[in-house]
C-alpha cells in the first residue's frame, strides 16, 4: 500500500508596511507626494515592462519615495537622491523628471 502524505503549509509573518513617509523620514527627505509616488510607480512597472526587468531595478520604492518628496528639477538634483547613480540619471533621469514636471504642472506646484 502507498501512504501518502500532506506537507504542513508554511505560513509567512506579514511584515509590516512601511509608509511612504517613514521612507523619506529615513533619509531626511521631505514626505513624499502620495500622487506622485503612484505616479512614478506607474511609470516604474511600465518601463519595467518594457524592458522585461522586475520593477525593482529600475528603482526601488525608497528611491520612488525620496524622489515624490524632494521632486528634483535637474539632473544634479536628481543624483544627489540615494539610489540615483550616474547611469540611471543618464538612462531614466529625463523620464523621471519629464514625469515630475508633468505632476508639477497639472498640480500647479
Amino acid at each position: 500500500p502507498v501512504t501518502l502524505f500532506e506537507m504542513p503549509k508554511r505560513t509567512r509573518a506579514a511584515r509590516p508596511r512601511t509608509s511612504l513617509a517613514s521612507l523619506a523620514a529615513e533619509e531626511g527627505a521631505p514626505a513624499p507626494d502620495e500622487a506622485l509616488f503612484e505616479r512614478l510607480r506607474a511609470l516604474r512597472r511600465r518601463l519595467a515592462a518594457e524592458r522585461g526587468v522586475p520593477p525593482y531595478l529600475i528603482f526601488n520604492d525608497v528611491t520612488l519615495a525620496l524622489l515624490a518628496g524632494r521632486k528634483p528639477r535637474t539632473q544634479a538634483e536628481l543624483l544627489g537622491v540615494t539610489g540615483i547613480g550616474e547611469k540611471k540619471a543618464a538612462d531614466l533621469g529625463p523620464i523621471f523628471l519629464a514625469e515630475i514636471r508633468e505632476h508639477a504642472a497639472v498640480r500647479g506646484s
